[in-house]
């Protein structure tokens, strides 16, 4: 099966292709893969890829000083087996927020052709993502029955993206997951087991599902859009992105603020809105014509002493280092 993900990093992003020996950034290598690798303000990125039988499958791991945006485009309307191993990223389609998932969990989704975005919190990333062909799912949904609706998103080349439930990794699941990672240096070989582990990951979803052993106390995609956009929107005004603020634009108690900041972004909302914050003024460091101190009026901040602080400590240097550096 052809590579039905490409990642897009900027044009500034220092790359190197086929590379043979362990990036540092990685945690979980699969011997006998090659490594591609990305650089690039803010981040890291490594990936491990390789055909099978019935599908492709690529291993992806980040590390994230800050908040991160990544592009990929999913070339066909695909399905996907996703299994987060760590950390926690959140899918978009340009502003709307389409799904997420989070370490230790486990899922199947379809994607549409299209180009989407992966947001990823400061922090550390691993996803395994399975790509089915269209004779491996035809199979598996004789045999599962809840994966019809896949397979008729695939068929009609629908362009929505439609998700099952989230499961956590069981022992059962991880011990798979640590033999998938245990590939023969014969590709044909390699391919036949990676084949066979992945109709098993598959039976041991479809059973969870069963059961209904599934995630619980989830976020709605909805809740979650609205506050994601409201902060996106806000987050440059002390007086407008406040927990009060927020829970009366998504309709829920302030209390709960808190815990969804941390689950949908890892850290609080103060912490959030600084790296949002330190971001955008990265951004705006690149365009000659605004002075540093309009830049920290910009993004909500004094052009004193605590702006050029808390950009030191986020970038290693002053803002005009970081314009002469990136220029």
């Amino acid at each position: 099966m052809p590579n039905p993900i490409i990642i897009h990093h900027n044009r500034s992003a220092k790359m190197q292709f086929g590379l043979t020996d362990c990036p540092e950034i990685c945690t979980y290598p699969i011997p006998n893969l090659l490594w591609d690798t990305a650089e690039d303000i803010g981040y890291r990125f490594s990936m491990q890829q390789t055909s099978f039988f019935g599908g492709h499958m690529q291993l992806m791991e980040l590390i994230a000083d800050i908040e991160t945006d990544i592009s990929f485009t999913c070339c066909e309307p695909t399905v996907f087996m996703v299994v987060m191993i760590e950390g926690f990223l959140r899918f978009y389609d340009k502003d709307r927020l389409l799904s997420y998932a989070m370490g230790g969990t486990y899922y199947m989704v379809y994607n549409p052709a299209s180009l989407l975005q992966m947001k990823a919190s400061a922090g550390k990333h691993t996803v395994m993502v399975f790509a089915l062909d269209k004779d491996s799912l035809s199979l598996a949904h004789r045999v599962y029955p809840e994966m019809n609706t896949l397979v008729e998103k695939v068929r009609c080349r629908k362009t929505d993206v439609h998700a099952l439930p989230m499961c956590w990794m069981s022992k059962q699941t991880m011990e798979l997951w640590d033999e998938i990672r245990i590939t023969s240096p014969n590709p044909h070989v390699r391919s036949a087991e990676l084949s066979f582990s992945v109709s098993k990951l598959i039976q041991y979803y479809q059973r969870q599902l069963e059961r209904g052993d599934v995630v619980k106390g989830k976020i709605s995609v909805e809740i979650a859009n609205a506050m994601i956009m409201y902060i996106d929107s806000n987050f440059t005004s002390d007086r407008d992105v406040t927990k009060s603020r927020i829970a009366a634009h998504i309709g829920e108690p302030e209390t709960k603020i808190d815990g969804f900041c941390m689950f949908l972004f890892g850290r609080t909302l103060n912490r959030h809105i600084i790296d949002l914050r330190m971001i955008r003024a990265s951004q705006l460091l690149l365009n000659e014509s605004i002075p540093v101190g309009a830049v920290a009026n910009r993004v909500g901040l004094s052009p004193g002493p605590y702006f050029f602080r808390i950009f030191f400590k986020y970038f290693g240097c002053t803002p005009l280092q970081f314009r002469k550096n990136h220029l």
